[in-house]
């Protein structure tokens, strides 16, 4: 939910003028010369995502697709100023209900800290949820962070509230139940 109702594109066109390289990962100083291990010299942009920085985005492996609430209908992502929402409905006919894991949040610098929330199966997500909810750190321009959860089992919504600009890098869930014909112990999203 975005509060301008804006729609960005999913994908960057060569050449655009409206990127935003805060959203970018690895960030461009990192180097697995000094850090083993890492991605060298990626896209990102920030001095919040510096090697030397409190939440480096310097990831071993590439983060891929991000999911951002679309500042305007730029030809490239540009994640809002203004914040707003991000909601994860998971289907109980296919997947049940789900063990949150673990988050990666990338970018979030504006405003103050995104907040988590879960609603469990029993709840009405018309309410607000029984569970306390949680408050992720301000990471800084082009910073990464990855929480481990502690939410009760049996979640059926979770959703992300950015007071400004951010981003999910991913989501980590065990699903109580698996889709016919596949195979399911960790899924992972964005």
């Amino acid at each position: 939910q975005n509060p301008d109702r804006a729609r960005g594109n999913l994908k960057c066109d060569a050449g655009g003028d409206f990127g935003d390289r805060d959203l970018g990962s690895p960030n461009k100083f990192c180097n697995s010369a000094t850090t083993p291990g890492v991605i060298s010299n990626g896209p990102g942009i920030g001095a919040g995502g510096q090697p030397s920085a409190t939440y480096p985005n310097c990831p071993t492996e590439l983060l891929g697709n991000v999911i951002i609430i679309q500042e305007k209908a730029y030809t490239c992502p540009d994640d809002t100023q203004k914040g707003g929402w991000i909601t994860f409905d998971f289907n109980p006919n296919i997947v049940g209900t789900i063990d949150f894991v673990s988050v990666k949040l990338l970018d979030a610098d504006d405003g103050s800290e995104p907040t988590i929330r879960v609603w469990k199966e029993a709840e009405n997500v018309n309410s607000p949820p029984s569970t306390p909810s949680f408050t992720s750190p301000l990471v800084g321009n082009n910073g990464l962070w990855e929480g481990m959860m502690s939410f009760p089992t049996g979640i059926k919504r979770i959703q992300f509230e950015f007071p400004g600009s951010g981003s999910i890098a991913e989501i980590v869930y065990t699903p109580t139940k698996c889709p016919p014909d596949d195979i399911c112990s960790i899924s992972t999203m964005a």
